[in-house]
């Protein structure tokens, strides 16, 4: 599996994971929130190190919009 076709499974298990965590409660809503922070931290940190490098490095990549900051 490559970077971006690991970023599309992460979105899609991040939305599985927030369904699921809107319907717990207690320390194990918190556990499964705080997994989920942590997933997404390390997938932002994918984006910007690999995938928004790599996008821009691409010369039909000035067309897509850029995150702020970026």
């Amino acid at each position: 599996m490559d970077a971006l076709e690991q970023l599309v499974k992460d979105h899609a298990e991040a939305k599985a994971a927030m369904e699921v965590i809107a319907k717990s409660w207690g320390t194990k809503k918190l556990s499964l929130f705080k997994a989920l922070k942590r997933d997404q931290e390390l997938h932002g940190a994918v984006e910007r190190k690999i995938l928004s490098p790599a996008l821009k490095a691409h010369p039909k990549a000035g067309s897509l919009p850029q995150r702020g900051g970026e």
